[in-house]
């Protein structure tokens, strides 16, 4: 078994009891085990020096690459769903307000002209702020999307 000053490193011959480096005692008691510099013993370093950690290393990056993918997919699936239902109730509304927005104009004689119009206006309003509203899911998504890709 190799010794190792336990002060400055330096490899020390078997039965040596100072350092020929710095002085410091090898005295080592029988039921101790050796440890190098590191305060490891010969064994421990033996598998800390067969650990590959570049590998283990590519594998934390892949993993963790693979996990962003995977999240990105998920959370893009459901900014799609929720887009298209924004976009969905944008359609509906704007049908919805062009109707009453025309059913105003049929009405002119009538009181309920003005009552007519404002909701349809009030409708088509609602529309152009859904359609915004899907726009800007879709926008701050992708934006997301690529700063997770970076």
């Amino acid at each position: 078994m190799v010794n190792f000053c336990l002060k400055c490193g330096t490899k020390a011959n078997p039965g040596v009891k100072f350092c020929v480096s710095c002085g410091n005692k090898l005295v080592i008691d029988n039921n101790q085990e050796v440890r190098d510099k590191d305060g490891l013993t010969a064994s421990e370093r033996e598998i800390v020096d067969s650990i590959d950690y570049d590998k283990i290393a590519a594998d934390v990056a892949a993993d963790h690459d693979r996990i962003v993918a995977d999240a990105v997919d998920f959370a893009s699936e459901k900014e799609k769903d929720l887009a298209k239902k924004h976009r969905n109730k944008a359609i509906l509304a704007l049908v919805l307000g062009i109707i009453i927005f025309g059913a105003s104009f049929v009405a002119l004689d009538s009181g309920a002209f003005i009552f007519l119009l404002l909701s349809g206006l009030l409708i088509l309003g609602f529309a152009g702020f859904m359609f915004i509203l899907a726009y800007q899911t879709k926008k701050s998504f992708d934006e997301w999307v690529k700063s997770k890709q970076k």
